[in-house]
């Protein structure tokens, strides 16, 4: 019996021709098949591949290809559905495979590819989100009708095909970080899941571009889960009800119109922000999403508080109730808190701090006009035209000295660049050496006070502590090139741990600014100006010369 099972396998795998199996089954050769230009890259050297391979080659294909004739070659069958399944069966050496034909049209077949590729192992984000918008777009932008084919809720359907809107900068940052890495190297984007891609492409264009560079400039505020980064982007929205100005108004930024108007606000992309649209609670959670936006708008309501209450008060000084403001403002060091009635008190106008802006306080003044204003601003000086050989040689180092620090800089640079670039990692100390270094060369802590410090501190415990490391490291070595006066820092010690040579920086630095020939010139004029005797002068002469004054 065995003999002749063998003895058959021969023969059809020496015909290999067609075969029905049954309704709408069929044994076609692979020769027969040709892969969709629509279906997604299969890597044939994946351990994955190379087990469905192995399967394969000891029991066949076993789960039906499904195919349509080819709109283009006749004879031929277009695979739909188990591109894998024909590729592995063509390197396991088999002719023949199990396909199951249908009459599909383009958009049929189409269909049929995207609910395989969805229902398949979990696909990249940005795959993902391609192929529920194309399947969107196949059935008109109806969300509903598309839940209810692949099996998901309309609000999943939305959300994911939503991705398709990131900005080319990330999506260009989230497939670098998708390629395989060095053991060594961990790109901070490596982790994130669709549910963080999800969040960013709610955002306008601009704001997503925003996010991305301040995330690049200080890796360690990188969220590292979704409902890290659901937690951040919170932080940098603004509640509309919360807005002191109508959201209504549209004269008050002519080019940004209306905030009721705007399609910049969680209300107004409800279906991607909710799985529930309740209209109150959406109305009261409306957030505005673009940042700058809001600052634009904040600073002209501002503008035209203070100008109301500078109407109202002519006469009224300016104060700011902080530290900073506009010139003309007294700070709060200037002046005292005072009730009305009490002597020398005078009503002033609130330009900036945390109190109401164009509100009044009745203060008493320090001095009659601002400290900002008392100090005259010194006129321009006009750099003295070098005269005498020793003045031109000492402009011509300064000037020499000044272009080989340039170019030095760009010399540093380009070496750490390069090294990361082409993955030579240099080798990083210890996290706390490289914090502190940081924190000395200020290059990624700027100084922060009360809850904001606090705040920061418990973003850095979440976040990936190598990560951190690396990205601190690689500005402790790119800020020791701008270091100028830091006693407590050796600039080259700091380089040379960090694989770049100070003294080859230096010597790049010399050959590509070479020194001006005139400089020597200079330098012997001055030697033998200080060799010749000096000329005596004539007494008799000067005797002459004091008569005439005293005449």
């Amino acid at each position: 019996m065995a003999k002749r099972r063998k003895t058959e396998k021969k023969d059809v795998d020496a015909d290999a021709n067609p075969r029905t199996l049954g309704i709408g089954l069929m044994e076609l050769p692979l020769a027969a098949l040709e892969p969709n230009d629509h279906n997604r890259p299969i890597d044939e050297t994946s351990p994955e591949f190379a087990d469905l391979r192995e399967s394969v080659k000891g029991a066949g294909v076993k789960v039906a290809i499904i195919a349509r004739p080819h709109p283009a070659k006749p004879g031929k069958y277009e695979i739909c559905d188990g591109e894998r399944r024909w590729r592995a069966a063509r390197q396991a050496g088999c002719l023949l495979v199990p396909v199951d034909v249908r009459p599909l049209g383009e958009g049929e077949a189409r269909v049929v590819q995207a609910l395989a590729n969805l229902h398949r192992e979990p696909l990249p984000p940005l795959e993902e989100g391609r192929m529920v918008a194309e399947f969107l777009d196949m059935h008109d932008g109806d969300a509903a009708a598309v839940a209810v084919e692949i099996g998901r809720t309309e609000h999943w359907v939305r959300t994911r095909a939503g991705i398709a809107k990131l900005s080319e900068k990330w999506r260009e940052t989230i497939r670098r970080a998708q390629e395989p890495q060095d053991e060594d190297v961990t790109d901070p984007f490596a982790t994130w899941t669709t549910a963080h891609l999800v969040q960013i492409a709610r955002l306008p264009e601009k704001v997503q571009d925003a996010l991305l560079a301040d995330y690049n400039r200080n890796a360690w505020k990188l969220p590292k889960t979704a409902a890290a980064l659901a937690e951040d982007l919170a932080e940098r929205s603004r509640e509309l009800r919360k807005a002191p100005w109508k959201l209504d108004d549209a004269t008050l930024v002519r080019k940004a119109g209306s905030c009721a108007s705007c399609t910049k606000r969680t209300a107004a992309q409800g279906t991607l922000f909710y799985e529930r649209l309740d209209p109150e609670k959406v109305k009261k959670d409306d957030r505005c999403l673009d940042e700058k936006c809001w600052q634009r708008k904040l600073k002209a309501y501002e503008a035209a508080k203070i100008a109301k209450a500078l109407e109202k008060h002519p006469n009224a000084p300016k104060i700011a109730t902080s530290t900073t403001g506009p010139k003309d403002a007294f700070k709060y060091w200037e002046y005292t808190r005072a009730k009305k009635g009490d002597k020398d008190a005078v009503q002033a106008v609130v330009v900036a701090g945390p109190e109401k802006i164009g509100s009044t306080l009745w203060v008493k003044l320090k001095h009659k006009t601002p400290e900002a204003m008392r100090t005259p601003a010194s006129p321009p000086l006009t750099p003295k035209k070098p005269s005498t050989p020793k003045e031109k040689l000492t402009a011509l180092i300064d000037k020499l000295n000044a272009d080989r620090d340039r170019a030095a800089d760009e010399i540093g640079f380009k070496l750490i660049e390069d090294g990361e670039a082409h993955g030579l990692v240099l080798e990083c100390p210890e996290l706390d050496v490289v914090m502190a270094l940081a924190g000395t060369i200020d290059t990624f802590y700027p100084y922060r006070q009360g809850a904001e410090l606090r705040k920061e501190y418990k973003k850095l415990l979440g976040a990936d502590l190598l990560a951190l490391g690396g990205q601190l490291w690689k500005g402790v070595r790119a800020g020791a090139l701008e270091i100028d006066g830091y006693p407590s820092v050796k600039t080259e010690l700091i380089l040379e741990a960090g694989g770049v040579s100070a003294k080859d920086i230096e010597a790049a630095a010399e050959k590509a600014v070479p020194e001006p020939e005139e400089i020597a010139g200079l330098k012997q004029q001055i030697a033998e100006d200080k060799k010749a005797p000096a000329k005596k002068s004539s007494r008799k002469g000067t005797k002459a010369r004091r008569r005439g004054r005293k005449e």
